[in-house]
C-alpha cells in the first residue's frame, strides 16, 4: 500500500460478465457453502504429473491464457483484478478473463465461471473462493486438465488443488492490529463491540477471532459481537442495536471490512457517540483513511490485494514458462497499520 494503487480500471461490471479474452459468458448464482480449512505450508506436488519441467513442456508468456474468478465487487476486491490485469500486460501475456460474483454468497456462480473458463481454454484460473468446498471439485477437474491453479486472499481449504496461496495470515494480521488498538487507543477494562463478516467464513472468522482475543489478552472487555454479512447497512443496524443494549460502555469498535466500518460511523453518528468512541477498520480502503483524517476512525489493517492479483500471476508465468515452482505454497503479502499518527504516509483504494 505504500505505493500509490493503481485506479480501479473497472468502473461498473454485469453480474458475472466476462471480460478480456473470453467475451460475453455468464454465471449461474446459487447460495454459498461455508468454507472450512486452515493455512497450509506445504509444497506444491510436483510428482502428480503436473510438472512442466521439461523444456518441451513450457509455454511461451503470448501464449498463456489467464481466467480470474473475482468472489465480488468493491474497491478492495478490483485491486486483485487490477494486479492480474496489470500483471499479464507486463509480462507480455493476452488480456485476462475476470469474472466478479454478483455477491459474496454465490459460491456456486463460481463453479459455473470455472466451467466457463475451461471452454476458454484457460491454461491458468486465479480464484478467491467464496467458498472453498463448492469450488474444490471444479479446481480439480481443471488442474486434472493441466490447468495451474492459484487462489488469493484465503486460508486453506484448497491447498491440495493449487500450485501456491497467495494472501495474508488473517488471524494475526487481525490479532496484531487489534492489539495496537487497544494499547494506544483504549483503557484497561474499557468494553468494545466487534462487527463480524460471514458466519463461517473462514476469513471473517479468523478476524473475529484475532480481534476477540486481542482486545481479552489487553484487559479489554469484549461486550459483545455480531455477524453483518459484510453488509455496511446491516452493520449500521447492529451498531444501533449494540447503542441500544451498551449506551456508553461502548469505548470502541472493531469492524473487519472498511466498509462496514462506515455503517458503524453513521449509527454512531446518530447517536451522538462519534467523539466519545475509537474505531478500528480493516482493509486500508481509502474511506478508511479518509475517516481517519476526521477524526472519526482511529486506524485500520491496511492489506495488498493489488499484490495478491500481481504476484498470482507472476508465480503462474514462473510455472508454466520456467517450470520453477512457488518454494512455499502459502505466500504472505503482509499488511500496514495505519494509524492518527501515520495514515498520510499511505493511499488508499
Amino acid at each position: 500500500m505504500k505505493k500509490k494503487m493503481i485506479s480501479v480500471l473497472v468502473t461498473a461490471v454485469m453480474v458475472l460478465s466476462l471480460m478480456g479474452c473470453g467475451g460475453g459468458d455468464s454465471g449461474k448464482a446459487s447460495e454459498a457453502a461455508s468454507e472450512n480449512g486452515e493455512t497450509g505450508e506445504s509444497k506444491p506436488e510436483e510428482e502428480s504429473g503436473d510438472s512442466k519441467e521439461s523444456e518441451g513442456e513450457l509455454m511461451n508468456a503470448e501464449d498463456i491464457v489467464v481466467c480470474f474468478a473475482n468472489k465480488g465487487q468493491n474497491a478492495w476486491l478490483e485491486q486483485q483484478s487490477v494486479g492480474v490485469q496489470e500483471a499479464c500486460e507486463d509480462l507480455g501475456l493476452p488480456e485476462p478473463t475476470v469474472v466478479y460474483a454478483d455477491t459474496q454468497e454465490n459460491a456456486e456462480s463460481q463453479v459455473q465461471a470455472i466451467e466457463d473458463f475451461m471452454s476458454l481454454g484457460a491454461n491458468v484460473i486465479i480464484i478467491d473462493p467464496i467458498s472453498a468446498d463448492v469450488v474444490k471439485q471444479a479446481l480439480q477437474n481443471a488442474k486434472d486438465q493441466g490447468v495451474i491453479v492459484i487462489d488469493t486472499d484465503s486460508v486453506g481449504g484448497l491447498d491440495d488443488v493449487t500450485y501456491c496461496s497467495i494472501g495474508l495470515d488473517e488471524y494475526t494480521a487481525s490479532y496484531e492490529g487489534a492489539e495496537k488498538f487497544c494499547q494506544d487507543y483504549l483503557q484497561e477494562g474499557d468494553g468494545v463491540v466487534i462487527v463480524a463478516g460471514n458466519q463461517g467464513d473462514t476469513n471473517g472468522e479468523n478476524r473475529l477471532k484475532g480481534m476477540t482475543e486481542a482486545c481479552e489478552a489487553n484487559g479489554i472487555e469484549v461486550l459483545g459481537s455480531q455477524y453483518t454479512d459484510w453488509s455496511a447497512a446491516m452493520t449500521t443496524t447492529v451498531m444501533e442495536d449494540f447503542i441500544t443494549s451498551y449506551g456508553d460502555e461502548i469505548k470502541g469498535v472493531l469492524v473487519p471490512s472498511d466498509d462496514m466500518g462506515m455503517g458503524a460511523i453513521t449509527a454512531l453518528e446518530q447517536a451522538g457517540m462519534m467523539g466519545d468512541v475509537k474505531m478500528m477498520g480493516y482493509g486500508g480502503f481509502q474511506v478508511a483513511l479518509d475517516a481517519i483524517a476526521d477524526g472519526k476512525m482511529s486506524m485500520t489493517v491496511g492489506m495488498h490485494p493489488y499484490d495478491c492479483g500481481y504476484q498470482a500471476v507472476e508465480n503462474a508465468v514462473n510455472i508454466l514458462t520456467k517450470g520453477e515452482y512457488p518454494e512455499e505454497h502459502f505466500i504472505d503479502v503482509g499488511t500496514d497499520l495505519i494509524t492518527t499518527e501515520n495514515y498520510t504516509e499511505f493511499e488508499g483504494f
